[in-house]
């Protein structure tokens, strides 16, 4: 009887086929595991509204979200493609999740219709030329008949005739740019009528794959809480934006919970103003201002008996913080 394995190693035919067999077997046994998540999370959000905390760009391209790093949008990119695209939704607006789609790193949460520029956006985008506008026969002949004439008159009524039709020919290819331009301009006011209307999406991205976790509404939902608000009677207990459970003990309703076990409870929560922050923990140790699309961000580090505040306030209002001992 001949052994299975050393009739692989004397074969390669044999190796190449084993190994495609496998790596088959691997995809037959992951692809449904993938569906079924995906199937789930499409089940659960597709066709709900939703509020947009930030402003949108007008593109499929859309906003990376990157929730392993903070923070978790690169604002360099995201004002390039504010510039660049325009805004489809704006900060406030409510908007419709029109798709879901998970694939091997990141999650595409699309809404509105996912932005302009997919395949079927393509037409409206082909380039507009200019018509250009050839050297008439007429004049083709008339350098023909000058390069044998010799006779000083007649050469000279030539020329006056070839420069005619030079003349009429450079005015012809100005009305054609200008036709040209009017069309360019016509078509770029109806791609961005389009690209308002086309919505937006985020790319939620991790470094390998995404984790388990995340592929649950209640994970995808906490992923993306700091820029989307999940009304609870939509979107149920689960959602970032429900009221917690009375617990014992029970904070004030405007108490954060010291994540890091730092000291208790702040009064402190996302949505303050800076001044109301500043009444509250007093002025900063250390203050900063930048501007990213547009935006005025300001980080603030705050020094309390025994514990230290960094907090992110965009647009005057409190986004995140943390508390660390010290």
């Amino acid at each position: 009887m001949t052994d299975p394995i050393r009739a692989l190693e004397t074969s390669p035919r044999l190796a190449i086929l084993f190994l495609a067999l496998s790596c088959l077997l691997v995809v037959t046994l992951v692809t449904p595991a993938v569906a079924q998540d995906e199937r789930t999370l499409k089940q659960f959000f597709e066709g709900k509204m939703v509020t947009v905390k930030i402003d949108m760009p007008a593109t499929q391209q859309g906003i990376d979200l990157h929730p392993e790093y903070s923070p978790s949008i690169d604002f360099d990119h995201y004002s390039s493609r504010i510039k660049n695209y325009g805004t489809a939704i704006r900060n406030g607006d409510q908007v419709i999740i029109t798709k879901i789609k998970l694939k091997g790193d990141h999650i595409e949460f699309q809404l509105g219709g996912g932005g302009f520029g997919t395949f079927g956006d393509s037409m409206a985008t082909a380039s507009v030329t200019s018509q250009y506008i050839p050297k008439s026969n007429k004049q083709s002949q008339l350098e023909t008949e000058l390069m044998v004439t010799t006779d000083p008159v007649r050469r000279a009524r030539i020329e006056a005739e070839i420069a005619d039709e030079k003349d009429r020919r450079r005015r012809e290819q100005q009305s054609a740019n200008a036709t040209s331009q009017i069309a360019k301009q016509q078509q770029e006011a109806r791609v961005q009528e389009q690209r308002k209307g086309g919505g937006s999406r985020f790319n939620v991205h991790y470094h390998d794959h995404v984790p388990a976790a995340l592929k649950t509404p209640a994970g995808l939902m906490r992923a993306l809480s700091q820029w989307l608000e999940f009304p609870p009677d939509i979107f149920g207990p689960d959602s970032p934006d429900a009221p917690e459970a009375d617990a014992d003990p029970t904070p004030p309703p405007s108490t954060a919970f010291d994540e890091n076990n730092s000291g208790g409870f702040l009064p402190i929560h996302k949505g303050m103003t800076e001044d109301d922050v500043i009444d509250v923990l007093g002025r900063p140790a250390e203050r900063s201002e930048s501007d990213a699309a547009g935006m005025k961000i300001v980080n603030a580090t705050f020094k309390q008996p025994g514990i230290t505040v960094e907090a992110q306030f965009v647009e005057g209002l409190l986004v995140k913080f943390t508390i660390t001992n010290g």
